[in-house]
């Protein structure tokens, strides 16, 4: 019953956001700084670069079907059996593909989740006390 008497004021504390135990100064940290920072640039580079390959990737996919058009137009040939030296790229091996698999940008995502660990680990909310 106690508890009910005092209901608005146990309700005020707990969406009290301006004190030191709640909100934004339990959790304030340079490292949380950090962290975020980094996931900005890594998440507007990946955002750049699968935006390029895209492009990229149509790109060199209308130039193969071009030079396929154009060097079956000079020879006479009517069917793509015909072509043996035309060879397309593996279907996996696009640029979007190579992007996500290269080293660079594993690498940053990994120094993202190690520097977002140490944000976890550096916030005052996740100390023993």
């Amino acid at each position: 019953r106690p508890a009910q008497d005092n209901w608005s004021g146990q309700l005020r504390d707990g969406l009290d956001v301006t004190g030191l135990d709640t909100g934004p100064f339990r959790d304030a940290s340079s490292i949380n700084a950090v962290f975020f920072l980094l996931v900005a640039v890594f998440g507007t580079l990946l955002g750049r670069s699968v935006f390029t390959a895209r492009f990229v990737e149509t790109y060199m996919h209308g130039l193969r079907q071009n030079r396929t058009l154009r060097l079956a137009a000079g020879y006479g040939i009517v069917t793509r059996d015909s072509l043996p030296e035309i060879v397309d790229p593996p279907a996996g091996h696009t640029p979007l593909r190579a992007l996500l698999r290269h080293r660079g940008f594993e690498r940053g995502m990994s120094l993202c989740f190690i520097v977002q660990f140490g944000a976890m680990c550096a916030s005052p909310a996740h100390r023993p006390d």
